[in-house]
């Protein structure tokens, strides 16, 4: 039996997408549908907020976190701070608007700096895990 030379990998393919698509949301709406009966995709929209908050292990940031500078806050933290007191809503109101567009610049040309560095050193580490696993096989 003759073993390739080099790995063969397809990271994505036409044909299959529409599966994975559909795989996708039946995972959801299996997950869902016992707490939620009929009424799962109602629930979507803060399903989308909360994954969106969470890091990408390859960019080691949220997508919010790259797109806004900042992890967004939800409902329930701002009625938290309301509750308590917490001020932090009205030191957003405070700022001038051109320092905090400027603020917000500077954060997300850093956050996607850091992201790439991020990037970059998680590929080395796939890159040299793959060819222990190929010197292992041969």
């Amino acid at each position: 039996m003759n073993k390739p030379s080099a790995p063969c990998m397809v990271v994505f393919h036409v044909q299959v997408y529409g599966c994975l698509h559909y795989r996708a949301e039946l995972c959801v709406r299996t997950a869902l549908r016992p707490q939620y009966g009929k009424n799962w995709d109602t629930i979507l929209n803060h399903l989308a907020f909360n994954i969106n908050q969470l890091p990408c292990k390859t960019l080691g940031f949220s997508p919010h976190e790259l797109m806004f500078g900042r992890n967004l806050r939800s409902q329930l933290e701002t009625l938290k701070d309301e509750f308590l007191g917490n001020d932090a809503g009205e030191k957003a109101i405070k700022k001038n608007v051109i320092a905090f567009i400027t603020d917000l610049q500077n954060r997300i040309h850093t956050a996607n700096q850091l992201a790439k560095q991020h990037s970059e050193q998680e590929q080395k580490n796939l890159r040299m895990a793959q060819q222990e696993h190929q010197a292992k096989n041969l």
